[in-house]
Parts: C-alpha cells; structure tokens; sequence
C-alpha cells in the first residue's frame, strides 16, 4: 500500500512486506514529529516576542505616564 505517492518520506530505500511497511511507517512518524517539534518552537519563539513587545509597550505607557505626573507636578 502507498502512503504518499509523490513524496517517499522514508529514510532509506523500502523493499516488501511487513518490514517495509514498518520502515515506512517509522519515516512517517519521524517526519511528523518534526513538523510538529518545529510548529512548537515557531509558536513558542512567537509567542516570546509576542509577550516581550508588550511588556516593552506597557512599560514605555507607564514610564511616559510617570514622566507627565511629575512634569505637571513640577511645573
């Protein structure tokens, strides 16, 4: 039975039988491990940015507010 008929995501070359099919199976699940491996990291390193620009965002907020506090209180 083929599983992918363009792309063959087996490591090294299959023969026939059980064990091919096991090998075959085995490229599969190694192929969608990564995927789903790099779709972590990807989400994980957007979300870091994500969370970094509005802890900078919020910040800046609350230092320009502080900033016109005691400029209005100095003045």
């Amino acid at each position: 039975m083929q599983y992918f008929d363009e792309i063959d995501y087996a490591p090294t070359p299959i023969g026939r039988g059980a064990a091919a099919e096991t090998q075959r199976i085995n490229g599969i699940h190694t192929i969608a491990n990564d995927r789903f491996f790099n779709l972590h990291v990807e989400i994980a390193a957007l979300a870091q940015c994500h969370v970094w620009n509005l802890h900078v965002e919020i910040a800046g907020h609350v230092l320009f507010r502080v900033w016109i506090s005691t400029w209005r209180l100095s003045a």
